[in-house]
């Protein structure tokens, strides 16, 4: 049973942020999420039934996907910051 309550409450954590409408919030706590719950002891190695760790994987999928767009977006809002700043120059 805790095993179950713990992977509920990793989906509901990563359902919530998935929700977001504010890229750079959901962003920011993707980040955090992922360090907390990928990093030294594989999630693998939790038990999760296979139910949950397949929405969980279409949920990281999906939040991969953002995070690349998100990146481009920054790049791009950066680039054009740098180009005004050339210009003023």
């Amino acid at each position: 049973m805790e095993r179950r309550d713990g992977s509920i409450e990793l989906l509901s954590r990563l359902r919530y942020i998935d929700s977001l409408d504010e890229p750079s919030l959901k962003a920011e706590l993707l980040e955090k999420w992922a360090k907390e719950n990928l990093t030294s002891e594989g999630i693998e190695d939790k038990g999760y039934s296979v139910v949950y760790m397949k929405e969980l994987s279409e949920l990281l999928y999906k939040n991969i996907i953002f995070l690349k767009d998100h990146r481009k977006n920054i790049k791009t809002q950066l680039n054009s910051n740098n180009k005004i700043k050339e210009f003023f120059k």
